[in-house]
């Protein structure tokens, strides 16, 4: 078993750093933990530096840690993560997750008050950063992942998987993949994920690919109403979800789709009788749920049904 480098105080060990050497030292440690390599270029495209800063900071990093698990690789002028590459700083799986799926920029977590009185909900359900880490770096190096794997039909297995997309339900984050021993496509709960180890020496065959996907490709036309039992909120409902014209159009990818039913208590039965104050909305149309497994398995009341 690797020894892991332990997590350094990023205050005290680049105290002789100014801030922005501090984000970008980090930066390239991110980038080796998460994605397994890092140019460069990359630095200096994401940073607007020029290449002696970059090379500067690359031997800073090389100067604070040491590389024993980290290396150039010469053919792709690439620093590359070993497969015992251990991270040098404390990344936040908030904060990561949202700088892999582009909604934040990169910077190094700052402690600040708050500017309004605000209260949010503590988070519940918290993926393990080193789960997080090995299945980006699959995604990024198109590797398939071996993991271990507790399911709630057959308990825990392991399984040889190729992860392709990172996907939020509202409520949780799963990964899209290619599941080699039933050699289908399926999700994958990442609190789920007991262990990863990246297969370096093994690569994702053409079928495993996102395009032969055909649930991930396929999008789903979803036209939401008002449900009809709530007839006194219809109004109101209408505001909290901005419909326009007294309906909701979405378009959803069909692998998605159950859970966005699922999440926001969508009434899918062909009648739309349910009576069930949580249950606001309902599918005009059930029937283009048919043939979708992700949806015939989740959507609340689905039943195949068109009332006539």
């Amino acid at each position: 078993m690797n020894k892991q480098t332990p997590k350094i105080n990023l205050n005290s060990t680049l105290e002789n750093f100014n801030q922005s050497q501090q984000i970008r030292i980090k930066f390239i440690d991110f980038y080796l933990f998460f994605l397994g390599k890092i140019s460069r270029k990359e630095l200096m495209d994401t940073f607007k530096i020029s290449p002696a800063v970059a090379t500067r900071d690359f031997s800073s990093y090389k100067e604070l840690f040491g590389n024993r698990d980290w290396s150039l690789d010469t053919k792709s002028k690439s620093y590359v993560a070993e497969e015992n590459f251990s991270p040098k700083f404390n990344h936040i799986f908030e904060d990561a997750i949202n700088f892999l799926i582009g909604n934040n920029q990169f910077e190094v977590q700052l402690s600040h008050q708050s500017l309004i009185l605000c209260d949010l909900p503590p988070s519940l359900i918290k993926p393990k950063i080193d789960i997080l880490a090995n299945i980006s770096k699959a995604i990024f190096l198109n590797k398939p992942l071996k993991i271990s794997y507790h399911s709630v039909s057959s308990g825990q297995s392991e399984k040889i998987i190729v992860p392709l997309a990172l996907v939020n339900d509202g409520f949780r984050w799963h990964i899209r993949a290619f599941d080699r021993h039933k050699n289908r496509f399926s999700d994958f709960v990442l609190t789920r994920i007991l262990s990863t180890k990246i297969l370096f020496s093994d690569k994702a065959t053409e079928n495993e690919t996102i395009s032969n996907d055909i649930d991930w490709n396929r999008i789903v036309e979803l036209k939401l109403l008002p449900h009809p039992n709530r007839k006194q909120q219809s109004k109101t409902i209408e505001m909290d979800f901005g419909m326009i014209d007294g309906s909701l159009d979405l378009k959803v990818r069909a692998a998605n789709v159950g859970y966005v039913l699922q999440q926001w208590r969508v009434d899918c039965s062909s009648n739309h009788k349910i009576d069930d104050p949580a249950f606001r909305l309902c599918l005009a149309d059930n029937l283009v749920l048919y043939g979708i497994t992700n949806a015939e398995q989740l959507a609340p009341y689905f039943d195949k049904k068109r009332e006539r």
